[in-house]
Order: structure tokens, then C-alpha cells, then sequence
């Protein structure tokens, strides 16, 4: 599959799952099956990837998670430390231009924003859960 950091969901269908996670490849094949389903996209997998990959933010959240399983911080601890780490670290301007791009071309004055982690709700876990993102 291509490197791109946004697919409609138009364009999606079970294949995709490593790229657009469960949610939005379900998504797909139901409008694929012309299921009713709100005109929508996803921010890829190779998106998160270039962001993670952004300045100091993977080492830090690493080093974290090593601290944590040292037991040198608590979860909590752990928790704050990340969520600081990815609250400092802006999301670079060709992929913030590819979301902006792409609300635009949905042309609604609401949209839904839901997570669709390419690893979750898998036999062994769940993550489900609410993100709150202003970009414009």
C-alpha cells in the first residue's frame, strides 16, 4: 500500500486494517455494500508514524515506558509524562495541510472524530475511547 496520511472512506475496504485501523476499513466496506454511511476519512497509520518520529517525541515516550517497567514511575506518572511529550510536539505541517484539506472537502459545519487504532479490539484487548483535537 502507498504512503499516504489521509484515505476517504470511500476508498476503503477490509485490506486497509493495518492503514486505516477496524474502524475505518469497516466503514468502507460498508459503503462499498451502499450502506448509509456519513462521507468520512482517516488519518493512516503512516501518518502517526511520521508524527510519532517527530523530534525528540519516540525517544521520550520510550524512555518512559522503560522507566515505568523499571518501576522508576507509576502509571499515573507515566501517563502524565507521555501525554506531555505528545502536547509538546505540534503536528507537522503536511499532515495538519492533508486533515484541513480533507474536512474541507467534506464541507460539513459538524464532524465526528473517533479513534481507530490499527491494533485495537484485537482477542486480547480493547481501546476503545474519546479524543477531543481542535486543528482549526
Amino acid at each position: 500500500m502507498a504512503n499516504r496520511l489521509i484515505y476517504q472512506l470511500s476508498e476503503l475496504d477490509s485490506s486497509f486494517v493495518a492503514e486505516a485501523g477496524g474502524k475505518g476499513a469497516s466503514l468502507g466496506e460498508l459503503m462499498q455494500a451502499q450502506a448509509p454511511v456519513p462521507p468520512g476519512f482517516v488519518v493512516t497509520s503512516y501518518a502517526f508514524r511520521n508524527y510519532f518520529s517527530t523530534g525528540d517525541l519516540r525517544p521520550l515516550v520510550i524512555e518512559t515506558v522503560q522507566a515505568l517497567n523499571a518501576g522508576r514511575l507509576d502509571l499515573s506518572q507515566a501517563h502524565q509524562q507521555i501525554r506531555a511529550c505528545f502536547e509538546g510536539v505540534l503536528i507537522p505541517d503536511e499532515i495538519r495541510e492533508a486533515v484541513e484539506t480533507a474536512a474541507r472537502e467534506l464541507q460539513a459545519s459538524r464532524v465526528s472524530v473517533r479513534s481507530s487504532a490499527t491494533c485495537e479490539d484485537s482477542a486480547t484487548s480493547a481501546w476503545a475511547g474519546n479524543w477531543k483535537r481542535t486543528w482549526m
